[in-house]
């Protein structure tokens, strides 16, 4: 799982590993070539990148590597320069390193090789090093991509493990009338890493939700499901909610997780960038 991101910030990859880390809100730094400074970035990012510090022994590279439990990279069908010595270098000192070239591998599938080289490795602090924006105009973004979906499939795999053991703690859901309100209120207080999974689950998994997100949407909201039980509201229903309160409400629920779902899938599936 990333922890931390390792780079030297330079335009290209570099930059792109730092933009990720930025969108991620996770923790980043490292060490740049004298031949770049803090000022070449945009002014937004400068006081987030206090962390990069000029190199001017010229060792930049070493440093980076030694402050990361390993080295990504990322070409786009040339390994040369930077890249070239960082892979050199991290294998010398007998470090894990995953070369990736974009060139012939996609940018989705490529996320997927990293998420298993990081597991294997287990490597936490991860240094990001590769072309620079002279070699491909579409680098810098495609590596912010390809690094932040990496980051959601280390999200979605730790939560996949056991999902009857997740927990929803919310203590202050507003009072519902309509499905559509507690839909809103219980996708806008789950964690980020829940939404993210649960977005990427296919329709017959969504089965395995219920010892989590069902049992807690039928704790939290049981006072408010009853009115809700109603033809118009349970599909199918052929008979009243006094009749078969249970099997109604469990229909419910279920019809609730699906559309949890479906809204999730519009905002946090993750998708090939091309």
């Amino acid at each position: 799982m990333i922890q931390k991101i390792i780079s030297s910030g330079g335009p290209g990859a570099g930059r792109g590993a730092i933009d990720a880390a930025v969108a991620l809100d996770i923790p980043f730094g490292g060490k740049m070539s004298d031949g770049f400074s803090v000022e070449d970035f945009h002014p937004d990012d400068a006081p987030g990148l206090a962390e990069i510090m000029i190199d001017q022994k010229g060792d930049y590279i070493k440093e980076n590597i030694m402050a990361s439990d390993g080295t990504l990279v990322i070409i786009n069908g040339v390994l040369s320069g930077e890249s070239d010595v960082a892979r050199r270098e991290t294998l010398k000192r007998q470090k894990s390193c995953l070369l990736v070239d974009l060139g012939s591998t996609g940018s989705f599938q490529a996320s997927q090789l990293v998420h298993e080289w990081l597991e294997t490795q287990d490597i936490n602090i991860l240094y990001v090093v590769g072309a620079s924006a002279s070699e491909s105009r579409k680098i810098q973004k495609t590596v912010q991509h390809m690094i932040e979906a990496t980051y959601y499939l280390c999200l979605i795999e730790s939560n996949m493990i056991s999902p009857s053991q997740w927990q929803y703690p919310y203590e202050n859901i507003d009072t519902t009338s309509t499905v559509e309100e507690a839909i809103g209120d219980i996708v806008a207080a789950m964690p980020l890493k829940d939404r993210v999974t649960v977005a990427n689950y296919s329709e017959p998994e969504l089965e395995k939700l219920w010892p989590s997100l069902g049992t807690y949407i039928q704790r939290k909201l049981s006072e408010r499901l009853h009115p809700m039980l109603t033809h118009d509201s349970v599909p199918n229903s052929e008979t009243t909610p006094d009749a078969e309160t249970s099997k109604n409400e469990q229909e419910l629920i279920m019809l609730m997780i699906r559309k949890i779902w479906k809204t999730l899938q519009k905002t946090h599936k993750l998708r090939l960038v091309k």
